[in-house]
């Protein structure tokens, strides 16, 4: 009885999620939103950042010191 229990648990878990798939042949898009480093010299990698990748600094909107933000 035990065993059957669990086949039946095990598929009512997959069925909704079989379900939340069938709305689209295509894949979920792919996002890729930012990326946080911890470094010993914020300036020094801010000024690799800057001078060596050629990014633009953001405005620091969290206000947190030792926090500088790359566009």
């Amino acid at each position: 009885m035990k065993f059957q229990t669990a086949v039946v648990l095990t598929l009512l878990c997959f069925i909704p999620m079989s379900a939340l798939f069938a709305q689209s042949d295509a894949p979920p898009p792919l996002t890729f939103n930012h990326l946080a480093l911890s470094v010993k010299d914020v300036n020094r990698s801010a000024e690799f950042y800057r001078n060596v990748l050629g990014l633009t600094e953001i405005a620091n909107r969290a206000r947190l010191d030792g926090v500088r933000w790359f566009s």
